[in-house]
């Protein structure tokens, strides 16, 4: 891997592919951003399988061109960075995050593109924006460390980025050959439009299970599974019936609520839990989730204030990609520690 030193001064340090666990060296603007606190469950780094694999999500109400900035000369600590690029230092630096994906963003999709990939370089960047305000937008942004890009999309005007990757042919056969994630904006507004969406993503990723595909939902979803994730101990609108129908039709699990299965947090203000990262029920009967946890305080060290947090969710990717034998299954609904 090539120095830092010969690095643009506009991106951001990319992890090294191995070992997973030694912290890279970081940009020498980046001198006050501290690993700030979570709410829920981190993965043991003393575990046999060690290698991680982070899934986040994060919504970066209504990010604008504004928040792409380019330092020249580079600012001489975070407090200067955008929410934005707080958040991609955070997650990809000092969490080593794998795969994140970002919501409402109106920035064009040109300007969002040459934004990230300038600043990740080295990283997969699929953007599904218009750059219309209040138009639905996500992206999604994969390191290559684990496993080759196979198969991009974007679906559902705006709402779905996909990235496929492949997992190990050495794999039993009939086990899953393809991990795909998925960066989900769900609708805000009860009716026909939102129960059609789900619906719709429902057949869409049966579909993609059916052709021996693991899948990970990764969003802002604006449902809240149960009465605990909303501070009124109550849902809203059918929410909670919505989300169940999804989870039950399509084999996805609550990551944050199978580790944390008493935890009260919440992902948007401190009103609900309504960002999620939703694992494939094969993935956890393999034991291969690890943890499941909440930002408890906003990325941003000044400037404006986010109304989301970032949620991460860690798996043990040797499982997964097929490079270790997998422990005996575990039913679904059971922590794993």
């Amino acid at each position: 891997m090539s120095k830092l030193s010969g690095a643009s001064t506009n991106s951001l340090p990319h992890p090294p592919a191995d070992p997973p666990f030694v912290k890279p060296a970081t940009k020498k603007f980046i001198t006050s951003l501290t690993p700030p606190p979570f709410i829920g469950t981190a993965h043991a780094r003393h575990t046999p399988h060690n290698h991680i694999l982070t899934v986040g999500s994060y919504n970066f109400n209504r990010a604008t061109t504004s928040d792409f900035r380019s330092h020249n000369p580079p600012p001489e600590s975070t407090s200067q960075l955008s929410d934005f690029e707080q958040c991609l230092h955070e997650f990809f630096v000092i969490h080593h995050g794998n795969h994140l994906s970002c919501q409402d963003i109106e920035a064009t999709p040109t300007n969002t593109r040459t934004f990230l990939t300038r600043k990740l370089p080295k990283h997969h960047v699929e953007v599904n924006c218009t750059g219309i305000p209040l138009q639905p937008s996500t992206a999604l942004i994969s390191t290559k460390q684990h496993a080759a890009l196979v198969k991009t999309d974007r679906k559902f005007n705006g709402r779905v980025t996909r990235q496929t990757f492949s997992v190990s042919t050495d794999k039993r056969p009939g086990e899953p050959n393809r991990l795909t994630i998925l960066a989900v904006y769900g609708p805000a507004t009860a009716g026909r439009h939102r129960d059609a969406f789900w619906l719709k993503l429902a057949n869409y990723i049966r579909n993609l299970r059916a052709n021996n595909h693991y899948v990970i939902v990764s969003g802002d979803i604006n449902l809240a599974p149960t009465a605990k994730d909303r501070c009124t101990n109550k849902t809203y609108d059918n929410e909670a019936f919505t989300l169940k129908t999804f989870l039950k039709q399509t084999h996805l699990v609550d990551s944050f609520r199978e580790m944390n299965p008493h935890t009260r947090a919440y992902s948007y203000k401190d009103v609900s839990r309504i960002d999620l990262i939703l694992i494939d029920e094969k993935i956890i009967q393999m034991r291969a989730l690890l943890g499941a946890r909440i930002r408890s305080t906003s990325s941003a060290s000044g400037g404006t204030t986010p109304d989301h947090f970032l949620v991460m969710a860690d798996l043990d990717a040797n499982l997964i990609f097929g490079t270790l034998p997998p422990p005996p299954p575990v039913p679904v609904g059971t922590a794993v520690r």
